[in-house]
């Protein structure tokens, strides 16, 4: 899956029964940091427009909270995403398994594809969920 950049919706195989759909927010070699609810990915600050409804109606005080590469499991303690891995993140943070915790950065070859229309809802129909903030840093 050498097609998807940062910022795009991924489907993969969470596990051998599960697949998930989440945001990718890092690659092999990127620090990718979350600083009082800020993105900072090779310290670029990044925004996440598509998060301001769930930050309107966050549970705690940050919808994300402070966290680093080296803190995710299969990071192998290292502040960069090690070869063949993936950091992703769901939009739904305050109800989303995703790096942050158990899941941990996903390998590269559970990708399955990239998520590029959501049906239902219907009243949110939408088409490509790339944001062009991420295009500061997938140059």
């Amino acid at each position: 899956m050498d097609s998807i950049q940062r910022g795009d919706v991924i489907v993969f195989h969470a596990s051998q029964d599960k697949d998930y759909i989440k945001r990718l927010i890092g690659v092999p070699g990127d620090t990718v940091e979350y600083k009082e609810d800020q993105l900072y990915i090779n310290d670029k600050k990044v925004e996440e427009k598509y998060l301001d409804e769930n930050k309107q109606h966050k549970q705690h005080r940050v919808l994300t909270e402070d966290i680093g590469v080296k803190d995710m499991v299969n990071s192998e303690g290292q502040s960069k995403i090690p070869e063949g891995r993936y950091l992703v993140l769901g939009d739904n943070r305050d109800n989303s398994s995703d790096s942050r915790y158990e899941l941990g950065l996903i390998k590269k070859n559970k990708v399955v594809g990239e998520a590029v229309v959501r049906l239902f809802p219907f009243d949110r129909m939408a088409y490509n969920f790339y944001p062009k903030s991420f295009d500061m840093v997938n140059k």
